[in-house]
């Protein structure tokens, strides 16, 4: 079998093809200011890529800081839950009485201490507006005044 559609690569097809090589119309000058340019451009895209990646970082970072926060809170959640799921169970017999009045005991101190406190304060600033207007006179704080303590 013969080939008779043979292609010959180095003669043209047409023969109104122009073999010549066209004029370039760019100077030197012109494609070394291109490259000049394409130059300033590829390191603002690399500088912005760089940009990027630290931005893209730092969020993944933030990602993992609230991602660990969330876990913590949904542990809280989970105790509380638990907590609260959990009848509350009373101790009948005379220890739970025992305890019961103590606390009683316990609170009723810090409240008559409470009160005494505000007590004292309060006749503590009465006496030094009382002092200050000239409406008493202390003769014995002449020591406390003399150190600066009055």
């Amino acid at each position: 079998m013969s080939n008779t559609y043979q292609m010959n690569y180095r003669t043209p097809i047409a023969e109104s093809w122009n073999h010549t090589p066209l004029p370039t119309f760019e100077a030197a000058e012109d494609v070394s200011s291109m490259l000049e340019r394409l130059k300033a451009e590829s390191n603002s895209l690399e500088s912005y890529f760089t940009e990027l990646e630290s931005e893209l970082k730092r969020v993944h970072l933030k990602r993992k800081v609230v991602g660990k926060k969330l876990g913590v809170l949904s542990e809280l959640i989970k105790d509380v839950d638990a907590l609260h799921a959990e009848p509350v169970t009373v101790a009948a017999g005379p220890q739970m009485e025992v305890m019961t009045a103590a606390a009683q005991r316990g609170s009723r101190k810090k409240q008559i201490f409470a009160v005494a406190s505000i007590v004292l304060v309060a006749l503590a600033v009465a006496f030094i507006a009382l002092e200050k207007n000239g409406q008493i006179s202390c003769v014995t704080c002449a020591p406390a005044k003399a150190l600066g303590l009055m």
